[in-house]
């Protein structure tokens, strides 16, 4: 995401945030389907770093691109949305790990010994 954010969020400027914004839309489908595909896991991390790049570029322009595509009147509730949205993204993503490891991790030496 910091390469993307850093090399290639400048490129908004020069060809429009709309275009670049939906290039990385496009960039980030195309790189999480290849990482979907992957049977390996040094694959995975290449397509996992591929598909930051998309996202770090869309960071960038997404709140730019909302005000220019939401009218104005509805503009605060359009940014209150997207920041609900990442906020909550970024809460379930730190209690995942804890939904994994529900189950005790003794029960599977129970038959050793």
């Amino acid at each position: 995401m910091f390469i993307g954010t850093l090399l290639l969020s400048p490129l908004s400027d020069y060809f429009g945030r709309r275009t670049i914004f939906t290039f990385a839309l496009i960039w980030y489908s195309i790189a999480t389907l290849f990482m979907a595909l992957q049977s390996t896991d040094v694959g995975l991390v290449i397509w996992r770093f591929i598909a930051g790049i998309g996202i770090g570029v869309e960071f960038v322009t997404i709140d730019t691109y909302l005000s220019e595509l939401v009218p104005r009147e509805r503009r605060g509730a359009a940014f209150a949305f997207t920041a609900t949205i990442s906020l909550t993204a970024y809460r379930q993503l730190r209690f995942s790990p804890s939904c994994w490891c529900l189950e005790p991790c003794s029960g599977s030496m129970a038959g050793a010994g």
